[in-house]
């Protein structure tokens, strides 16, 4: 079983009344066009313009578009879903249910991120690339990478004894998380409310999934 602090800790329902917060207002003010949100998305739309104009997504070029292109190709919710699983099978070798759990929680997860952008339908920022189709609110990459990424923290931290090799997979998860989160804002994909939106919604869903954990061993309790 994973580690109980992350589904009893005193933290628990703050973070997740403020994530819903978040979420619930940036939907609102998405949703109804409110002149905050649109001054937040169209600065920070215009700051990442102005300061890297309208980059190409490709392996060539400088290496910061090396790295931006390589975190939007792994941060792909296709790419993210086919780690899950994979990460499911390493996670299985200590814990079945636990592997079960979390891949269900990280597709559902990134399934309601689907739903909820067909139902806003909020275009993409006006410089978007050809390759970045469909809506733009929530983000799919903010969200799924977010989901994988806090899996593979309360994996890390549940399994993992070593605390050197602890620290350094908790990094580079982190890491890949942040660069995932940068790079559809310097591809100008989404804007900084959308990317902030997949954020939320993924910490809401994955404490939610964390509050029905112990269902999963249920039965070994009886």
């Amino acid at each position: 079983m994973i580690n109980k602090q992350f589904y009893t800790s005193k933290w628990f329902i703050p973070i997740f009344v403020i994530s819903v917060l978040i979420f619930t207002l940036l939907t609102v003010g998405v949703m109804h066009h409110t002149s905050f949100i649109q001054h937040i998305d169209a600065a920070s739309l215009q700051l990442m313009t102005d300061y890297f104009g309208t980059p190409e997504r490709g392996f060539e070029g400088s290496w910061f578009n090396t790295i931006m292109t390589f975190c939007a190709t792994i941060g792909e919710v296709s790419s993210v879903m086919l780690l899950m699983v994979l990460l499911s099978v390493v996670i299985a070798v200590k814990s079945k249910r636990t592997a079960l759990w979390s891949l269900i929680a990280v597709f559902t997860g990134s399934w309601m991120n689907f739903l909820i952008k067909q139902v806003i339908a909020r275009s993409r920022p006006y410089n978007h690339l050809p390759q970045d189709h469909g809506f733009s609110y929530p983000s799919g990459h903010s969200n799924a990478s977010t989901l994988i990424c806090i899996v593979i923290i309360i994996m890390t931290v549940s399994y993992v004894t070593r605390l050197y090799a602890k620290w350094t997979i908790i990094s580079l998860a982190l890491l890949f998380w942040i660069g995932i989160l940068s790079c559809r804002l310097y591809f100008h994909a989404h804007y900084v409310g959308d990317v902030l939106g997949g954020v939320a919604l993924a910490v809401i869903w994955m404490m939610l999934f964390l509050a029905m954990y112990p269902l999963f061993y249920i039965r070994n309790k009886q």
